[in-house]
């Protein structure tokens, strides 16, 4: 149904998780902190005595397909996961817990920066790339996604983007060929779905602005998916493995990208 119209180039070190620790205690010991929790849930560590200011850590989620998907799909992890494992490093033990933050609402950047909301930050690198400059946070960890296609399992070390179109449009098969044409994507802030497609079609000589005839900003990559599906638009660009997962508007069911 869907066609790939061609690969971009992928980020190594995908998602991050961001520290911004302001509490009362000193550098050295959210140092020691830190490193505490990222190997709490590789090995065993011996638990700290020591006593901080707060025992509820925020971990700032972003999500860009809604609230409830955003719990549905990290809460086990960031909330439940780390309370389990790092959290019962400390004595008394810490808890995490998500705080949202949803993609197209306004203030994520401040929301992010400001350490009474937010302790720990998960996102695309494009997003981390601004609170690193502008709020001294630091890469922790990274983050691999598994997928299921067709029964088998990829383990999405990469972040990249897509191109695609309906597969029976055929006036669309290079880039250049995306000129005169109505794309849809999500924002201009968007790594994924945005800004390496941009980048795509600057290197072939093309606007990513005036060359299409429209560029539509859709609400979701959902919705991105459907509005190429529907022939709503000539092209789409969302961000990787969102294809794998995005259902057929029409009957509900999981796409078909056996042909791609």
């Amino acid at each position: 149904m869907l066609r790939l119209l061609l690969p971009i180039q992928h980020v190594v070190l995908i998602l991050w998780i961001a520290s911004l620790f302001t509490t009362t205690t000193t550098r050295a010991q959210d140092a020691t902190t830190l490193d505490t929790i990222a190997q709490g849930q590789c090995r065993a560590v011996k638990k700290s005595s020591r006593q901080f200011a707060k025992q509820v850590y925020n971990v700032g989620v972003l999500g860009n397909r809604g609230l409830e998907t955003l719990y549905q799909e990290y809460n086990s992890t960031f909330a439940a996961y780390l309370t389990e494992t790092a959290g019962r490093q400390f004595d008394p033990p810490i808890r995490f817990e998500i705080f949202p933050l949803l993609f197209g609402e306004d203030g994520i950047l401040d929301k992010t920066l400001d350490a009474t909301l937010v302790d720990f930050t998960f996102m695309n690198p494009a997003l981390y790339s601004c609170i690193e400059s502008e709020g001294n946070a630091n890469s922790l960890l990274t983050f691999i996604n598994k997928r299921t296609v067709n029964g088998t399992v990829y383990a999405m070390s990469q972040f990249g983007g897509v191109v695609f179109v309906h597969q029976n449009n055929t006036s669309v098969n290079t880039v250049k060929d995306i000129e005169g044409k109505r794309v849809a994507t999500t924002s201009v802030t968007s790594l994924g779905s945005g800004q390496m497609q941009f980048q795509l079609l600057q290197r072939a000589g093309l606007h990513h602005f005036q060359s299409p005839r429209q560029l539509i900003m859709m609400e979701s990559q959902a919705r991105v998916v459907d509005a190429v599906i529907l022939g709503e638009v000539d092209v789409g660009y969302v961000r990787t493995d969102q294809l794998e997962r995005s259902k057929d508007p029409r009957t509900g069911e999981l796409l078909d990208l056996s042909g791609t």
